[in-house]
């Protein structure tokens, strides 16, 4: 896996770029100098947090890779038979059919379309 920082307007982002996917991003809290806050969009509901506060942006990949070391993202469950789990590589989406089967994908496109909300 390859993860690089590419600046945009007033932040960084970091990507996967085998998987060509913005998994999360870096802010200075400060200055342009830092300190830096790193920010994850990958988890449940996609909802960004706050995973690390680094003194220079060489810090935020490996800081960013510690937190999913210790924190695994969790599967979400959508409806009783619907499951997904988002990572840095892609998303996991396992569903149970009629006939009581377990069905898998793994799909990188799921992180472009709206996922229905629970419920």
């Amino acid at each position: 896996m390859t993860l690089l920082l590419h600046k945009r307007y007033d932040h960084y982002t970091i990507v996967n770029d085998d998987a060509r996917l913005i998994v999360g991003r870096v802010y200075p809290r400060r200055d342009r100098r830092g300190p830096y806050e790193v920010i994850t969009g990958i988890g449940p509901e996609c909802q960004d947090r706050s995973v690390a506060i680094v003194n220079s942006l060489d810090d935020a990949i490996p800081a960013f890779i510690e937190y999913y070391k210790n924190n695994p993202v969790p599967w979400e469950q959508e409806r009783p038979a619907l499951y997904w789990r988002h990572t840095m590589f892609v998303s996991l989406r396992v569903e149970q059919d009629q006939q009581g089967h377990w069905l898998a994908e793994a799909c990188t496109l799921c992180y472009m379309r709206r996922r229905p909300t629970s419920g």
